[in-house]
């Protein structure tokens, strides 16, 4: 199953901490929907929005066993949903992490560079901390 990822998991520090497999990736966008930060985190949550679209990281084929470590590291905030992305112009079936209450938005972006430049070293040690990867 291909996997769409958009914020935290588009950088490896991340994805390799979560999953164990390794998987061919690439860049991708998925259209119609919209990514903002979640209010008072580094990371961020997408949900549709007519019109818009998210740049991100689509990885190919991606196990079971990790698509459920994957589940367990996104949580309840999130549900995971099958969508169709654009790479490079063709459509791709893929699964996404939606966050499921819009409320925990921010109304501007997430700031992708930030997050790199400085969100993903308090992402790593809060977020995947707790979780445990």
């Amino acid at each position: 199953m291909n996997v769409f990822t958009y914020g935290s998991l588009m950088f490896d520090q991340v994805w390799s901490r979560v999953v164990k497999g390794g998987y061919r990736r690439a860049d991708a966008v998925l259209p119609g929907h919209v990514r903002r930060a979640v209010r008072g985190e580094t990371y961020p949550g997408v949900i549709a929005a007519a019109g818009e679209k998210v740049a991100g990281v689509v990885y190919f084929d991606v196990a079971a066993p990790d698509l459920a470590r994957l589940d367990d590291f996104e949580g309840s905030p999130y549900e995971r949903r099958s969508v169709m992305l654009d790479l490079k112009g063709a459509p791709i079936p893929a699964e996404v992490y939606l966050i499921r209450d819009p409320g925990r938005l921010e109304p501007g972006p997430w700031d992708v560079a930030r997050f790199e430049r400085a969100g993903i070293f308090e992402f790593l040690a809060g977020y995947c901390a707790q979780r445990g990867v």
